[in-house]
């Protein structure tokens, strides 16, 4: 049975939006394919963590460190298209990672 709580709803948006992201940047002919390729299959990982129980090297932290770096060079090396939906998830992946890793308590997530 999954508990639905908010830290659960900032991962799955996070998750989510990095997945739609990855495919407007892989339908884009000007940018990286191998950062879009990983950006998605870091997603879908995240995704798969928080409703299912993976293996100890795929957690949760482990899942979303990866997929914050991917997000970073992904802003970084730019493109065409908006970065928005770039800037949102990784503000929200950030906030899963500093919540799961418990450097900030915010009430009301757990």
């Amino acid at each position: 049975m999954i508990t639905l709580n908010l830290l659960t709803v900032i991962t799955a948006a996070a998750a989510i939006l990095a997945f739609v992201d990855g495919v407007g940047r892989l339908r884009s002919s000007r940018n990286s394919t191998v950062l879009a390729v990983l950006e998605l299959v870091l997603a879908v990982l995240m995704l798969l963590t928080v409703f299912t129980a993976l293996p100890a090297p795929l957690s949760l932290i482990v899942v979303a460190v990866l997929l914050e770096i991917v997000l970073v060079l992904a802003l970084l090396t730019g493109g065409r298209g908006s970065k928005t939906l770039t800037v949102v998830a990784l503000v929200l992946n950030s906030i899963v990672i500093v919540t799961a890793l418990g450097w900030v308590a915010i009430p009301g997530l757990f």
